[in-house]
């Protein structure tokens, strides 16, 4: 089955994508060392385990569940902003 044309995503746009997904477990894997666990700990405290915590960290696509999920573990907070794109009139 072939995607609609919206789902269409041109190559600038998959890699800004990655670029947010990667930032994120960059974010994570700090937080998480800031409050000295390990990924084996924070996945234990997640019902996970430690290779999902690694993919995440590493830039593997997240739900936004488990991004909340994860943000309320480690005592942050998940703040999403939408900017319009210079570009689009």
């Amino acid at each position: 089955m072939l995607p609609r044309s919206s789902e269409i995503l041109t190559f600038g746009q998959r890699q800004r994508s990655s670029w947010v997904v990667f930032r994120i477990g960059v974010e994570i894997a700090k937080l998480r060392q800031q409050r000295g666990l390990t990924q084996t700990q924070l996945a234990a405290m997640l019902g996970t385990t430690a290779s999902a915590i690694s993919r995440i960290e590493n830039g593997a696509d997240i739900t936004l569940k488990m991004l909340g999920r994860i943000a309320g573990t480690l005592r942050a907070r998940v703040e999403i902003r939408l900017h319009a794109d210079r570009r689009s009139s």
